[in-house]
Formats: structure tokens, sequence, C-alpha cells
């Protein structure tokens, strides 16, 4: 009962500064591995997202990988060349954390490691408004363990979707 009233003491807390038409149109993921990949291609097929790595030639190769990946879907008959371009437009790989300043959401995806995870997010917590979601794609770490690496805990949650990349 008491996680049951938690979350939604959560979810209220979320919900409470986005109200009446708040569009999340400013999107960033961090980790650009097989994860990062399916959340920014799930993202990039309505909103732009900015996709940070450890470095700016991993997050390019990861924009690539996508865009390979959808090549081969339309050469199935399975997507059209327009969500090509879609995600063409969309994701942005980029290195320049001054951008999270107008990002509305962030998705953290990168390894297992909680040391990685806590440097990820103090640099996050560090670069975004105090009003943007952070949200960690972790499968086994504990959030309550997460959540002292962000400066807004209130903001904070995880987010695990097996099917993000299928």
């Amino acid at each position: 009962q008491r996680m049951i009233k938690t979350l939604f003491i959560a979810r209220q807390q979320l919900r409470e500064p986005y109200h009446q038409g708040h569009t999340f149109s400013h999107q960033a993921v961090f980790g650009a591995g097989f994860m990062g990949q399916g959340i920014a291609t799930l993202l990039a097929q309505k909103y732009p997202v900015y996709l940070f790595d450890h470095d700016l030639t991993t997050a390019e190769k990861a924009k690539e990988s996508i865009l390979q990946q959808t090549q081969e879907l339309i050469a199935k008959g399975i997507k059209s060349t327009d969500s090509l371009q879609t995600l063409e437009r969309h994701i942005k790989p980029t290195d320049d954390l001054a951008l999270l300043a107008d990002v509305d959401v962030v998705i953290e995806a990168v390894f297992e490691d909680i040391k990685v995870k806590k440097s990820v997010f103090q640099t996050i917590s560090t670069h975004t408004t105090p009003e943007c979601l952070i949200l960690s794609n972790t499968s086994t770490l504990p959030m309550s363990e997460l959540s002292q690496f962000v400066s807004h805990p209130e903001r904070f949650c995880g987010l695990q979707d097996r099917k993000s990349t299928r």
C-alpha cells in the first residue's frame, strides 16, 4: 500500500506543471547504444531528439545505424520513405550540453554502471531546468538510489518498456 501511495503522489507531482496542453516538444536521450537507439527512434517519429553519448562520433554512428535499419525496413515494405526522412530530420546527435536548457524530457539509457549513471544524472541536472522530467531506462538499479543523483528527484522516474526497441 505504501508503494501504491508513493506512486500516486509521484504521478500527481509529475502532472502539476504539465496540465492543460503542455507538450513535450523537446526530447533528449543519453546513451546511443541498443536501448538508446530504440528510444530515440520512437521519440523521433514525432519529436526532435537530441542524442548524446560519451562522444559525438558515437552518437553520429548511432544515428547512421538507426537510418540504416530504417532503410532495411523500407526495403521490406514495413516502413515508408517518409519515416526515414522524419528520422533524418528529427534525430540530432550532439555533444552540446547547452541544448539541454530547452529540453522537456531527458531519458537516460547508458549501461548499467552506477558510477556512469551518477555522472550522467549529475550532468543532466546541471544543464536542465527544474521542470524537466528525467527518466532512467535502468532495469537493474533501484530508482531510489538513482534519484539521489538528480537535483529534482520529484521529477525523476524509471522507464522500462521491453517493446521499445522492436
